[in-house]
């Protein structure tokens, strides 16, 4: 399954949540989200992240978890830090294994409430990202593609997720967005998960 169509299920089983949640109550304004200024929250994310090389030419998928501390400046904006870690590799092609090892993020964004239960939100960002490649050295095709997979480390990221409540201080959110865009060698590293988020 392509990386498009896993991130148009997590989109559809997120808009059924939010319906049946709401109670067949699109568009009602959330209290809870008036007073939200100062709230911290914590989330944990599982994430498959797709790496696309050489114009969509090649691609790869590998599994990883980021660990998210934000706090609301006001009552519909956030600023968060991020971490996340990347599990083993992917081939890409024969010759040619890639992966993520870490990252560190930075975003700011816009969170706004679309029922008494869910949350959407839209993050502007940037991104310190290590990854790494195996290959076979006869293989000369990549030869351009450096052995940590990337030529530039720091990229600016976006992402749009959703949250629906389950208690009080308790959310499920799910998330897509690009973490980083190297244009010297042409990857494009995206991502869609599920994570839990709790506030404080």
């Amino acid at each position: 399954m392509t990386i498009r169509y896993t991130a148009l299920s997590y989109a559809l089983l997120a808009a059924f949540a939010i319906d049946t949640h709401a109670g067949g109550k699109p568009g009602e304004q959330a209290e809870e989200g008036i007073g939200k200024e100062s709230t911290d929250y914590a989330l944990f994310t599982t994430k498959l992240m797709d790496y696309a090389l050489i114009d969509n030419a090649y691609k790869a998928n590998t599994l990883a978890s980021e660990l998210t501390l934000g706090t609301y400046i006001s009552d519909y904006v956030t600023v968060e830090g991020r971490a996340g870690w990347g599990y083993g590799k992917d081939q890409a092609t024969p010759g040619l294994d890639v992966g993520i090892v870490y990252w560190l993020s930075w975003y700011m964004g816009l969170a706004y409430p679309i029922t008494e239960y869910s949350t959407v939100h839209g993050k502007f960002g940037f991104s310190h990202v290590q990854a790494d490649t195996s290959r076979d050295n006869s293989n000369k095709k990549f030869k351009d593609i450096p052995k940590d997979f990337l030529q530039s480390t720091f990229s600016m990221s976006w992402a749009i997720s959703g949250d629906l409540a389950i208690t009080d201080d308790l959310y499920v959110t799910a998330e897509y967005g690009r973490l980083h865009n190297d244009t010297t060698t042409g990857v494009k590293t995206t991502h869609c998960g599920l994570g839990i988020l709790y506030e404080f």
